[in-house]
């Protein structure tokens, strides 16, 4: 009988592991914060190769039309995110701008918001390790007296299976935070931690539609099902978003402003708080063709400290056209060009503030009219008497000579 006991002892043993009694679990604490404090969030058996993401949303209680910064710090993060995407939003803004560095690369994009609405979103690898800063700001809505600001981190984790990941929220005196994590579909995680005493009424706004997070496949980057924050798995980044196919490098120190359709960009020391808004403009010379939407890049009359880079991103019908391409700056009501040059399928110029800037072409040499004029009508003009004449010549002399002969 002891014999029996054992041998089901063992094969129920074997059957647990088999079967996984080693259970993925999470847990966050602590349970309420003050502003400026450190969030935890232990991890529990996550195996290399899940589909993993993290968000971080919070509800922030602001003045009507304030000014906010909300920033994520000494982000300690001791898995690695492969072939995944940075996504941040704010909701019931005015403008915002997201500012932080992740493996060296710097990410600065700004500009206002559309219907209250910011987003970004760049696929990128993340590698483990502490990132110092993940700031968002901006102004509030003129009637909002609350925003929503969401940071979510995603990918194909590597690296221990069990760790712990902390962070300290800032920018919030009264509001709440919550905590999401999901694996490979599932969340597994969802935690609404109070701060400041966080705000009296439940949200009523619903949240922002995030790109969700897969396992990558052979095309990464590719459309998936849509999902809200945090509840599907799926990589892909929603309709409406800002989205990029190439990660974003720069040299360390080195910032970078994109435009909403990443068509432009600024690079060079500076640029917090610059954006690059579409605008109207019109004015075009004669004999010059716009190619894409003029840029204004703000905040009106800005100097930047030393020259930058403005950069666009050549339509792919000009990247091998012969025609001259150009940049052009707004000053007043004259365009005028901006010594320019053509890099690796872009336009680049250097500025040294804020305008209304705009890439150009001239018109194709056939399209103006001297040279069509100069070149249809002197050939007519000499050649066309000179058939008729001849054949009459010939004719006459001819007759003459048969004549002679007779």
């Amino acid at each position: 009988m002891h014999f029996k006991f054992v041998i089901c002892t063992v094969f129920l043993s074997m059957a647990c592991i088999s079967m996984g009694c080693n259970a993925l679990s999470m847990s966050v604490s602590p349970d309420v914060i003050e502003d400026g404090d450190e969030i935890e969030i232990t991890i529990e058996d996550l195996p290399d190769g899940a589909s993993f993401a993290i968000l971080v949303e919070s509800q922030i209680g602001v003045e009507r039309g304030e000014r906010f910064v909300y920033e994520v710090q000494e982000f300690a993060l001791p898995v690695s995110l492969s072939g995944g995407w940075i996504f941040a939003s704010t909701k019931n803004t005015a403008f915002s701008t997201l500012s932080t560095a992740l493996d060296g690369r710097t990410i600065n994009v700004g500009g206002p918001s559309e219907d209250g609405v910011f987003t970004f979103t760049q696929q990128m690898d993340i590698p483990a390790g502490t990132y110092p800063s993940l700031k968002l700001e901006g102004k509030a809505l003129p009637e909002s007296s609350e925003i929503i600001a969401q940071m979510r981190l995603s990918g194909e984790k590597t690296g221990p299976e069990d760790s712990t990941i902390s962070f300290q929220i800032n920018g919030v005196k009264r509001g709440s935070s919550t905590i999401e994590v999901v694996v490979d579909d599932k969340t597994v995680l969802s935690e609404t931690i109070p701060i400041g005493g966080g705000i009296p009424e439940e949200p009523t706004t619903e949240p922002t539609d995030v790109p969700t997070t897969e396992k990558p496949s052979g095309n990464q980057g590719s459309s998936g099902p849509s999902g809200s924050s945090g509840t599907s798995g799926n990589t892909s980044p929603q309709n409406g978003e800002v989205t990029a196919t190439e990660t974003v490098t720069t040299t360390p120190g080195v910032d970078e402003v994109w435009s909403e359709d990443r068509l432009v960009r600024l690079e060079g020391p500076g640029l917090e708080g610059v954006g690059l808004v579409k605008v109207e403009s019109g004015n075009i010379p004669d004999g010059w063709m716009p190619l894409g939407d003029a840029i204004s890049i703000t905040p009106e009359g800005h100097r930047f400290q030393e020259p930058v880079q403005l950069i666009f991103i050549l339509p792919e019908d000009e990247a091998v056209s012969q025609a001259t391409v150009f940049i052009a700056v707004l000053n007043g009501e004259t365009w005028e060009i901006l010594p320019s040059t053509l890099q690796n399928g872009s336009a680049v110029t250097e500025i040294t503030g804020a305008g209304i800037y705009r890439l150009m072409r001239f018109a194709e040499g056939g399209a103006t009219t001297a040279p069509t004029t100069t070149a249809t009508t002197l050939p007519q003009t000499t050649q066309t008497p000179l058939g008729p004449a001849c054949l009459i010549a010939s004719v006459v002399l001819s007759f003459v000579l048969l004549r002679g002969r007779e």
